[in-house]
């Protein structure tokens, strides 16, 4: 069974700190297509744990049922995640690993080519990311991500060092600055992960969930199309948890048995 879990933001009454409520939205996948929703404010956790449970009942979870739970690496996920009953340490979701890799590339795309050994090194750089990508899809653990991105960065080393007869090397210096910077916060991310990294293209090919796509599909419907900042409402965190109860029981298809029941 297999439970992703995410946060996004709602904006708060105005003259209320923090000014936005971050919400908690989770999926519980029995199977593929047999999907229930749940959401809360994160700062509730309580309602949080127990919708969780609830949610992981009514598809059929048990003592003996494996439970993998998918979050971006945020602490307070993580300790919602293994007090709702799973492993200690869930896995890291590839989305928000790729994320930041793509902002890796996107620096890179933005390197200069005022001339033809520039084009060249810009299209080494963005040959060395591309495949530091695909090496780090399969890879397994925190030591062998941080391994394969400290050979990308040595491998880049002498790719980012100030060319002569570069008309503008200030813009070049800064652009090598920049992607260093961004392969050191990856790195990071990496490293300081208290999630299981795992291998990700194993899980691909033997049809199990690598990301928490679910919840990112799924807080589209139950908060952002009814409690977005472009919708210009401002909520307080009952009425934020009262609104997210109807969106998931919609989302559900128990809308109307709960009024009905009620």
């Amino acid at each position: 069974m297999v439970l992703p879990l995410d946060t996004t933001f709602i904006r708060a009454n105005r003259g209320t700190a923090p000014r936005q409520i971050e919400g908690l939205v989770g999926a519980v996948e029995r199977e593929r297509g047999r999907i229930a929703y749940f959401s809360a404010p994160a700062s509730d956790p309580e309602s949080c744990v127990r919708l969780g449970k609830n949610t992981l009942k009514v598809v059929g979870f048990s003592a003996s049922t494996a439970l993998v739970a998918l979050t971006d690496g945020a602490r307070n996920v993580q300790c919602l995640a293994r007090q709702m009953g799973a492993p200690a340490k869930p896995v890291t979701d590839w989305f928000h690993q790729s994320m930041r890799i793509q902002h890796v590339e996107a620096v890179a795309q933005a390197f200069p080519e005022p001339n033809r050994s520039l084009a060249a090194s810009r299209r080494s750089i963005l040959r060395k990311i591309e495949r530091m990508h695909h090496r780090l899809w399969p890879t397994f653990g925190t030591d062998g991500r941080a391994n394969a991105l400290s050979k990308a960065e040595r491998a880049l080393k002498g790719e980012l060092k100030t060319y002569r007869g570069d008309p503008k090397p200030e813009s070049w210096k800064a652009r090598a600055k920049t992607l260093r910077q961004s392969l050191k916060k990856l790195r990071y991310y990496v490293e300081s992960a208290q999630t299981n990294l795992v291998n990700y293209a194993a899980r691909h090919r033997a049809g199990e969930r690598v990301g928490t796509s679910l919840v990112e599909s799924g807080a589209e419907f139950i908060v952002n199309a009814r409690m977005a900042r472009s919708q210009h409402m401002r909520w307080s965190e009952h009425g934020a948890f009262n609104l997210l109860q109807v969106r998931t029981a919609d989302i559900n298809r128990t809308l109307k048995a709960t009024i009905m029941a009620a």
